[in-house]
């Protein structure tokens, strides 16, 4: 399962990287020279970043949630999106979005927020080819009727069949009431309001320095940012958010809820760095992985203080668990160890 859960990371970390690189190729204000490898090196810094961040070094290792696989859709719903943003997707390529938009959801209920981030996003690019004065008057309503046509539709569409199969199955299995009891007591339970004010914190040990960078990445790229396809992509990619500040709770105690968070700050940092001019894209670069590589891995042996004793706890539990075979009764004994 270690193994596996790597793998998810190792994916994750290649379609980071290729995201951050459509980015950054996007919002570079000139072609020169200098792009034949800010592309490679981008990919690359990306990659080596998202498997180098506290929360990813620790939810894509040995311990498994969905959160871990759910980066893959993720992630590649993104860059499907981004793609059609720009308008050079083909049109078959709405099929593995729709998919992306299924299986999201149906590995874990972000999943669900991120579709309506990806129609809301198709359906105002739906309408930016219009004359100006006439969308400024009736934006709003083009862009609610957008939403129920077409691609933003069928977005719409296959994150409900996901909920459809997954409503369906716990039915069938628990019972509609049960389900439904149990649901609404867990979001309940998870949405104290109280610890919104922890997040800040809870971001900072899951990402290290990175969010700060994230901000400031914000505020420089901010005109990048505003055009229409990376403004929309950004849109996309902070919508997930909007379920750590309904479930706060649950965003602080259990920190791979917070993995999303890579996916906005991909597209700001990259859009920062393709906007600036390139002898400070450079700089840029190398400065911001020295640091955020630095200040990862120290977050991360921070985090795994506490369990250094694990390895030698195992080695102890082998020896017991293999004295006690030892015992003739032991197949017919149960055993416990406080």
């Amino acid at each position: 399962l270690a193994t596996l859960n790597a793998v998810f990371g190792g994916i994750s970390a290649l379609l980071a990287g290729l995201l951050g690189a459509s980015v950054r190729r996007c919002a570079a204000r000139s072609r020169t020279a200098e792009d034949h490898w800010a592309g490679p090196t981008v990919f690359a810094v990306v990659a080596a970043l998202y498997l180098l961040a506290p929360e990813m070094l620790q939810s894509h290792g040995v311990v498994y949630w969905p959160q871990s696989p759910a980066q893959i859709p993720l992630l590649l719903g993104l860059a499907l999106l981004f793609r059609r943003l720009r308008n050079v997707a083909a049109r078959w390529e709405l099929a593995p979005l729709l998919l992306c938009c299924f299986v999201y959801p149906s590995l874990e209920w972000t999943g669900f927020v991120f579709c309506g981030g990806v129609a809301l996003a198709l359906a105002v690019h739906s309408t930016s080819g219009e004359p100006e004065a006439d969308r400024r008057a009736a934006r709003m309503l083009r862009t609610a009727q957008a939403v129920f046509r077409g691609p933003p539709l069928a977005v719409l569409a296959a994150g409900t069949l996901a909920l459809f199969v997954i409503v369906t199955h716990f039915a069938i299995v628990l019972g509609v009431d049960p389900f439904l009891e149990s649901l609404t007591q867990r979001a309940g339970s998870r949405a104290q309001t109280k610890f919104f004010t922890y997040l800040p914190f809870g971001y900072f040990v899951s990402f290290g320095l990175l969010p700060l960078v994230f901000l400031w990445a914000c505020r420089k790229a901010r005109a990048s940012l505003r055009r229409d396809a990376l403004g929309l992509l950004f849109l996309a990619a902070l919508f997930p958010m909007i379920e750590n500040l309904l479930l706060s709770m649950h965003a602080w105690l259990y920190t791979f809820d917070r993995m999303k968070l890579a996916a906005p700050m991909i597209v700001a940092i990259c859009a920062w760095v393709g906007s600036a001019t390139p002898p400070m894209r450079a700089r840029t670069v190398a400065l911001v992985f020295a640091l955020l590589a630095l200040s990862n891995v120290a977050m991360y042996s921070a985090r795994i203080y506490d369990n250094r004793q694990w390895p030698r706890m195992m080695a102890k539990n082998q020896d017991l668990a293999q004295q006690a075979l030892l015992d003739p009764l032991a197949d017919c004994a149960i055993w416990g160890q406080d």
